[in-house]
């Protein structure tokens, strides 16, 4: 039987997913508190208001992220207004040939990068 090529990819995949956590809530934070703080000097049925305020908070979270990226292009000292200063890096999946089971030929397979590897046997 034949070895498995390396099984390292070429690159070393992140699995921090903080900077894109941070970098959605941020703007959704900012975009949620405009919204309550619109909604106080609303007169607004009660119903109308508990329907409108996610949606504006959405809306306006949304065109506060949009404006800081915009402004970030210019302006870098802006970036930290989503809550992490630099954006996230996504790289590919990690694959590696193995053995097919049921084939017995080599197949490219994705990598979990935070599961431990299984003793072979």
């Amino acid at each position: 039987m034949h070895d498995p090529i390396s099984t390292a990819p070429a690159v070393p995949p992140s699995t921090s997913t903080t900077p894109a956590v941070v970098r959605t809530a941020v703007p959704y934070a900012v975009g949620g508190l405009l919204a309550l703080l619109a909604a106080l000097g609303a007169d607004l049925d009660p119903a109308a208001e508990a329907l409108l305020t996610p949606a504006v908070a959405f809306v306006l979270g949304t065109l506060y992220y949009l404006g800081v990226r915009k402004l970030a292009r210019r302006f870098p000292w802006v970036e930290p207004l989503l809550g992490v200063a630099r954006p996230p890096v996504h790289t590919e999946a990690a694959t590696r040939q193995v053995y097919d089971p049921d084939t017995g030929h080599l197949v490219n397979a994705y990598v979990i990068t935070n599961a431990p590897e299984r003793p072979t046997t």
